[in-house]
C-alpha cells in the first residue's frame, strides 16, 4: 500500500479512483493506558489504509491528518482518496 500526501505517485497513474477513506484513532487521558498520540496517529493511518485495501486500493493520495480535542482525550483523524495505480 502506497500512502502519500500527494495527489499523485510520481511515475505511477491513477488507474480508477475508489473514493474517500478514513481512520481514527482515540488518545487516553492523561495517567490512563499507555496510548501516545503518535500511536493514535499510526493507528489511524493503519485503519484507513485497510479500508483502501478492502475497497480494492493499492494507494491512498492526498492524505491528511488532524487531531481534535475530545474532553481529555485527543481525536486523530487519518482520510485520503483511495485509488488504483497502474503497475503499483
Amino acid at each position: 500500500m502506497i500512502t502519500t500526501v500527494s495527489e499523485q505517485v510520481e511515475g505511477k497513474g491513477v488507474v480508477e479512483v475508489i473514493g474517500v477513506v478514513f481512520g481514527t484513532g482515540i488518545t487516553n487521558p492523561p495517567g490512563v493506558g499507555k496510548d501516545s498520540p503518535l500511536e493514535m496517529m499510526g493507528k489511524a493511518v493503519g485503519i484507513m489504509e485497510s479500508q483502501a485495501g478492502k475497497a480494492g486500493a493499492n494507494a491512498v493520495v492526498g492524505v491528511r491528518l488532524d487531531a481534535r480535542p475530545l474532553g481529555n482525550s485527543s481525536l486523530m483523524l487519518a482520510y485520503g482518496t483511495a485509488v488504483k495505480l497502474a503497475d503499483a
